[in-house]
Order: structure tokens, then C-alpha cells, then sequence
């Protein structure tokens, strides 16, 4: 896939003329998916967590402002490829160096989770993913699953979670 961006070096006040042309690495569709930009690292460069395949979210990088990106590793597999995979992925930096990344795991029709896993190596291995919100339970509730969930068939369809690291060091996910 190629792709073309007009880019701007100040917030958007002027942008290029000419489109600036750039491959995305395999299974790319755009850099900033959803919205939610890449992380930076002290030294600039920029890391985001993408689609490697259909049950495979891998890590990125680039050290161009995005005209090349790099493969480093494995964020997320679901090992059970036929039936499940990642999804709405979003990639946090903590003040440690700490990379957190929160995803929506896909698993059937009856079964999605929001997870979070993340690496103390800036991105070259990563723990494995650990349910926040599973199907049927609530963080703010304790009523039982058919009043939780009384319409839903399928249960909740959680989307696109946005980590916020709050001034008091908390982490807020909004999903």
C-alpha cells in the first residue's frame, strides 16, 4: 500500500504543497488509525502498535516523521486465529518508560474484552494480554449479568478504548 499525506511542521498553520508519498509497512491501512497518534520517545522517535494480520497486532516504529516504519515485534496474537483478534488498539508512554497498550479483544460473537498488556524494554517484548472489562461484568456495578445486560443479546460491544494518564499519575481508560 502507498499512501500520501500533506503534512504540517507547525500544528497545521501551513501545510506542504505537494503531497509527501510513504509506504506503510504490511497490514497498514493508515498510521494514525482511529485518530490516536503514534507515542514519542524522548530521542523522537514514533511508535505505534498496528494490524500485522487478522489475529496479530504488532509494534512499530519510525525514526522519519513517519516516511519509513519498522517492524520490532509481537504485541498481541489470539491463538485461536478462526475465531477471534484485536482490535481499537492504543498505545500509551508513562512517565517510567512503561509502553502500555489497550485493545479490544474480539473472540465471537458472545465474547469481547477490553485488555491491556505492556513492555519495560520500549517495545521489544511484551506480557501478556490481561482482560480490564470482561463480557457480563461491570467495574461500577455488582448487579447480576441479566440486569447488567438485560437487552443485550451478545453482551456490550466495547469500542476503541483512549488511555489518559491523569496529572495525578492515574490512568483513565474511556472506551
Amino acid at each position: 500500500i502507498e499512501t500520501f499525506a500533506f503534512r504540517s511542521a507547525d500544528r497545521g498553520h501551513i501545510w506542504e504543497k505537494v503531497p509527501t508519498r510513504f509506504s506503510t509497512p504490511p497490514g497498514f491501512s493508515s498510521v494514525l488509525v482511529d485518530g490516536y497518534p503514534p507515542v514519542q520517545f524522548p530521542d523522537r522517535t514514533q511508535a505505534v502498535v498496528a494490524d500485522l494480520d487478522q489475529s496479530t497486532l504488532a509494534f512499530y516504529v519510525t525514526d522519519s516523521n513517519g516516511l519509513a516504519w519498522h517492524y520490532i515485534t509481537i504485541v498481541a496474537r489470539d491463538e485461536n486465529q478462526r475465531f477471534g483478534r484485536y482490535a481499537y488498539q492504543r498505545l500509551l508512554r508513562l512517565p517510567s518508560g512503561r509502553l502500555q497498550c489497550y485493545m479490544v479483544h474480539l473472540a465471537g460473537t458472545r465474547c469481547q474484552t477490553l485488555e491491556m498488556n505492556y513492555s519495560d524494554d520500549g517495545g521489544f517484548s511484551w506480557s501478556t494480554p490481561k482482560p480490564i472489562v470482561r463480557w457480563g461484568e461491570s467495574p461500577w456495578t455488582k448487579l447480576p449479568l441479566d440486569q447488567v445486560w438485560k437487552e443485550s443479546i451478545a453482551g456490550p460491544f466495547y469500542r476503541s478504548p483512549w488511555p489518559l494518564q491523569l496529572a495525578d499519575g492515574r490512568i483513565a481508560v474511556i472506551f
